[in-house]
């Protein structure tokens, strides 16, 4: 794959967040899993453990517990433009992951920390969230490549939320669960995306404050 192909493929991931009923084929979920296997991890300990849910009554009542919280934390967002939509399409919401046949939640076994060097917790979390953030991002590319849709669930590690999702699903107290994805063929197109300038962002060597985007330009550019 050369730069131009793999830069594509980046661009062609997007947050879908209204899916059609249609069935995802198993075969595409056991791809979308095994391209958390060859994400880069601390001293190769492979962390992650994912847990597929196709059951309606789990995705029920997961479904339930974030919506509560994604309507608590959406609604002291401000308004977002809606994107276009096709004759038939429903409009995507917040809380669309709902309808999604497949629900994908990645975990990181924390028993790696015995076998690590010695690291503060501050350090230690650290690298520990790359880890796990690295497969997560493989599953939302390789989803992306096998033209389903993926939104990521970032609610399901609310502290609040993780514990009574992981006793709903029997997943041991060692495992932290890091997101969710909710998968399955779209069922809206996504708004132009808005970028910052690469030559603005980048910085070479030694940088001054003056270097870096000042408070108004970074709420000028997060506000819709």
């Amino acid at each position: 794959m050369n730069y131009d192909d793999f830069l594509a493929m980046i661009k062609s991931r997007r947050s879908i967040r209204a899916f059609k009923k249609d069935p995802v084929p198993d075969d595409s979920i056991r791809k979308i899993t095994e391209s958390v296997c060859w994400a880069p991890s601390g001293m190769n300990t492979q962390p992650w453990e994912v847990v597929v849910i196709r059951k309606q009554p789990l995705k029920d009542e997961i479904a339930g517990l974030v919506r509560e919280e994604f309507n608590r934390i959406m609604g002291k967002m401000p308004p977002r433009p809606m994107p276009q939509l096709k004759p038939g399409q429903k409009p995507p919401s917040p809380t669309g992951f709902t309808d999604a046949p497949v629900f994908i939640m990645l975990f990181g076994d924390t028993r790696i920390r015995e076998f690590g060097p010695p690291m503060n917790d501050d350090t230690w979390n650290t690298v520990f969230a790359a880890n796990l953030a690295l497969g997560f991002h493989n599953m939302l590319l390789a989803s992306s490549t096998l033209g389903l849709g993926a939104q990521w669930v970032t609610m399901v590690s609310n502290p609040d939320i993780a514990p009574r999702i992981k006793k709903t699903l029997g997943v041991p107290d060692f495992m932290r669960l890091f997101a969710m994805i909710a998968l399955g063929y779209p069922d809206m197109e996504p708004t132009p995306k808005k970028m910052r300038s690469l030559d603005k962002m980048i910085h070479y060597d030694e940088c001054a404050d003056g270097d870096f985007r000042t408070y108004e330009d970074v709420k000028a550019f997060c506000m819709p």
